[in-house]
């Protein structure tokens, strides 16, 4: 009797253990659908303009969604978690400013985009050992949109003109995006601008470095994506440049021309970066290049002669400097940058004769009577550039230029035309 009794003793406290194990796991169970059922309560609250009660219940499906995803038991769900993105992404939504719910939002966005990987990630198929995700359609139509709310958030702020504010914005866009296999080019692109944008903007030398950084974070996705926007190519390089890191600045604009031969902004881009590091000569080699590439694109073969007469004209070599300044402007003959250059590329080769001239003892009359016929016939052919350039666009700084060149070379009637 007292064995029978015993073993009866021994199976009533396993059932009891087993017993006190099911209402434990059914306890938090029981938090999923709390906050659930408070998630409906608030929404018919609202509805019924009862924003007071609303505003607790929204605050018991916190409650109730934060215990139940912190225990081990429910916290290997997806639908858990799934109820956590719907409660986070309410209070993220509310517009009701209540002083118990805004500042919650300062991390809901956070909380939400947490909450849908983890739905997505915390629970496996034992069949198929794929993810099992409670409404996975749901999860990605509210990653689409909270996608739609970074970018949003992204485009104020750059209004705002706070461009480290946008560029996390569209990164977080971006990101979003890319979990259910959308690539969104404009949340990265404006991401990459944004971060650019801040790090020229900033004075503060630690916030610099951290938007520089950050840009070639964005960067590199960038060049992972192959996008072919010559112009972000060079952006890049330029931040290398201004970190003093040249060789991968060089590396950059010469990896995009070997991934995409065919795309000429991308010799204009090398040409940028070799002329803005003063190496001409390999300037001059990538603008021979982009001119054969652009030979039918007037506009640009006009700017890229153009940046080729600047080139020569650094290097004193006026008469090829001469020769790529006049294409320039067959190309446009309204061009009066390629005018002024043209002019000042004989003014340029007259001023040291003059110097010169100047400074000969008063017993060297001949000599110096043949530098002044040299430097004159520089300045005429000056002049007469010069004065075009006067009939596209008069100004008083151009006027006393003519009006000082003629007075040198004597030309009374004209001195006096633009002294006027």
């Amino acid at each position: 009797m007292n064995t029978i009794e015993s073993a009866m003793k021994k199976i009533a406290l396993f059932f009891a253990l087993a017993l006190g194990s099911l209402t434990l796991a059914n306890a938090q169970e029981t938090k999923v659908l709390e906050a659930y059922e408070s998630m409906n309560i608030y929404r018919s609250e609202l509805a019924n303009g009862n924003v007071d009660v609303a505003i607790k219940n929204l605050l018991d499906a916190k409650a109730a969604i934060d215990m139940a995803t912190q225990d081990p038991k429910t916290a290997g769900k997806s639908k858990t978690w799934k109820r956590k993105v719907e409660v986070y992404l309410t209070i993220l939504s509310d517009t009701n400013k209540s002083s118990k719910i805004v500042p919650l939002q300062a991390t809901a966005l956070d909380e939400v985009i947490a909450a849908v990987k983890k739905a997505r990630t915390v629970e496996v198929n034992e069949k198929t050992g794929k993810p099992k995700i409670f409404e996975e359609d749901q999860l990605t139509m509210i990653m689409n949109t909270i996608g739609i709310y970074a970018y949003n958030a992204g485009i104020k702020a750059s209004e705002q003109k706070m461009y480290d504010v946008a560029a996390l914005s569209f990164e977080k866009a971006f990101d979003l995006k890319e979990s259910i296999n959308v690539v969104d080019t404009n949340a990265l692109v404006n991401s990459f601008i944004s971060a650019n944008m801040a790090w020229q903007e900033t004075e503060d030398k630690a916030k610099k470095t951290e938007m520089q950084d950050m840009a070639l974070k964005l960067g590199k996705r960038i060049i992972e994506y192959k996008f072919t926007d010559a112009p972000l190519y060079s952006a890049i390089s330029d931040i290398y440049l201004a970190k003093g890191d040249t060789a991968t600045a060089l590396k950059t604009i010469a990896d995009a021309r070997k991934q995409f031969p065919h795309e000429a902004g991308f010799i204009t881009s090398e040409f940028n970066l070799y002329f803005s590091m003063k190496q001409m000569d390999r300037a001059k080699q990538a603008l021979d290049e982009a001119m054969v590439a652009y030979k039918d694109d007037k506009d640009m073969l006009r700017n890229l002669k153009f940046n080729a007469g600047f080139i020569y004209d650094q290097k004193k070599d006026y008469e090829t400097a001469r020769k790529y300044y006049r294409e320039a402007l067959d190309l446009d003959p309204k061009f009066s940058e390629a005018m002024n250059n043209l002019a000042g590329t004989y003014l340029e080769e007259a001023n040291p004769i003059i110097n010169e001239m100047n400074a000969l003892p008063l017993n060297e009359t001949a000599k110096y009577k043949a530098m002044k016929e040299k430097a004159s016939a520089l300045y005429k052919e000056a002049g007469i550039i010069l004065e075009q350039a006067y009939e596209l666009n008069p100004n008083d700084k151009l006027k006393r230029t003519l009006a000082d060149l003629y007075g040198f070379l004597g030309d009374e009637e004209k001195e006096m035309k633009y002294s006027k």
